[in-house]
């Protein structure tokens, strides 16, 4: 973004300070994962319910990997238990539980 001439950025390696920086409206927004970014808030006493999240920059699939001495058998029952807690909710109830 400097490389595009934005001049109003702050960075500061410690996302838990550029966190207070949001809160004390020092800053207007920040880029942060949605995978680390509720434990941050929980970790300085705020909850992902008091920020809106306003754009997606980038987003991931995440796998389980085996090794390649991994039997077959031992895969597929994974991925069978895996779509079983896709159809039955499970996944989901697991999903919300750690990423609100």
């Amino acid at each position: 973004m400097r490389d595009l001439g934005f001049t109003n950025l702050v960075s500061d390696p410690d996302p838990n300070v550029v966190t207070e920086m949001l809160f004390q409206e020092e800053v207007d927004a920040f880029v942060c994962s949605s995978i680390t970014f509720p434990d941050i808030l929980r970790s300085l006493n705020y909850s992902y319910s008091q920020v809106v999240p306003e754009y997606v920059l980038m987003s991931s699939d995440y796998y389980i990997a085996f090794s390649k001495n991994t039997s077959p058998v031992m895969v597929d029952q994974w991925q069978s238990a895996f779509e079983a807690m896709r159809s039955d909710g499970t996944y989901d109830a697991i999903y919300h539980q750690w990423f609100p």
